[in-house]
């Protein structure tokens, strides 16, 4: 009796436990749609809408913001190839100042020669009479726009990693510490870390040589770790401009909540049903021990004693019907049964599944008495 009354306890508590929990997530859920909605309603942004949000979150953002991007790609104008080639002969001529070996100086003074006829090729091509100099203003005016170009590419995909890390990020706050997926994203969080700060030394392993463009030529891993820096903002395309990255974020940031706050509410939903299912199987069962018995005098007691329980599961069921009764509509099934089957009426159609399951059964019986004490 004293083993009926504790199970019962911990049923009745665990059904307390699990309308706080629906009531928390409802309410969660309403404050950040609150939120959002008044986030959208104030930016004033034409189609800055939920479908938006939805449509930001449904992918990290580089594969939505940066897909048509060409990676590493940099389109140069005649002037900026030229000058470029300019800068190659003369850190070729600075190589073969410093160095001692016969065969190296022969193939670089090989590449300068190549290096020459592309100068000439396009000087006769472009009616250009004088060759630039490193001096020129020309020349400067045109490295320093190719040099930003080259940065340019070598930021936004570092953006691209600042996004996934972002994007991470949020996913990482739905879930808690020791949940199998927060893991699993913090070990993704990780390795977009370890990228970026890879990107980082990259860009500065470059050794770009102008200082007056729009971006620097060194970069730190607090530059670019965030994707709402101001070196992403620099040259962000016209279309980013609409929604400012801050906003968007935090749209982002209210929609996951919004759905975080759905998904538990389906989790609890999922548990009142498991709950509800187990006091009907209990029943179920004393049910059956019963109508086993005989008229001994010890199973008369055996049977009392299954009567006074089932009189006790049923209030209980009745009171867990009534806390879930805004969650559940009462006689209601759960999707799946998440305990065992005590259905006893295709025993012959399912003989050959029973004996294969035999082992399973043994199990689910285990897992439920477990859930008896733990939830």
């Amino acid at each position: 009796m004293r083993v009926i009354n504790t199970i019962i306890f911990y049923i009745l508590s665990t059904a307390l436990s699990l309308v706080k929990r629906a009531a928390k997530a409802e309410k969660t859920g309403q404050n950040a749609g609150e939120q959002l909605d008044n986030l959208i309603r104030t930016t004033g942004v034409q189609g800055f809408d939920m479908e938006c949000v939805e449509a930001w979150c449904e992918i990290p953002e580089s594969e939505h913001v940066h897909a048509n991007r060409k990676k590493g790609k940099v389109e140069m104008t005649w002037q900026e190839r030229y000058a470029d080639t300019i800068m190659k002969i003369e850190k070729l001529d600075t190589e073969i100042k410093s160095s001692s070996n016969p065969d190296r100086m022969v193939a670089l003074n090989k590449q300068i020669e190549s290096l020459e006829k592309q100068l000439t090729s396009a000087e006769h091509a472009n009616k250009l009479r004088d060759r630039w100099t490193t001096a020129d203003d020309s020349f400067k005016e045109h490295y320093t726009l190719l040099e930003d170009k080259r940065k340019c590419v070598l930021i936004m995909q570092m953006k691209v990693a600042a996004d996934e890390l972002h994007f991470h990020h949020v996913q990482r706050t739905k879930y808690s510490d020791g949940q199998q997926q927060a893991v699993r994203i913090t070990k993704q969080l990780r390795k977009l870390s370890a990228k970026l700060r890879k990107q980082v030394k990259n860009f500065n392993d470059t050794g770009f040589s102008t200082t007056d463009g729009k971006f620097p030529s060194r970069l730190t891993y607090k530059d670019v770790n965030d994707g709402t820096a101001y070196i992403y903002s620099i040259n962000q395309e016209e279309e980013d401009c609409l929604v400012p990255l801050k906003v968007k974020y935090e749209a982002m940031k209210l929609w996951n909540r919004v759905e975080r706050a759905k998904e538990e509410k389906d989790q609890v939903v999922k548990e009142m049903h498991a709950v509800v299912s187990h006091l009907k199987d209990t029943i179920n069962r004393l049910q059956f021990k019963i109508s086993s018995l005989d008229s001994s005098r010890y199973d008369l007691g055996v049977k009392q004693d299954a009567l006074q329980k089932i009189e006790e599961a049923q209030v209980k069921l009745e009171d867990a019907n009534t806390m879930f009764k805004s969650y559940i509509l009462h006689g209601s099934e759960p999707e799946e049964d998440p305990f065992y089957n005590t259905d006893e009426s295709d025993d012959d159609e399912d003989s050959e599944d029973d004996d294969e399951d035999s082992e399973d059964d043994d199990e689910d019986n285990e897992d439920a008495s477990e859930f008896e004490v733990d939830i």
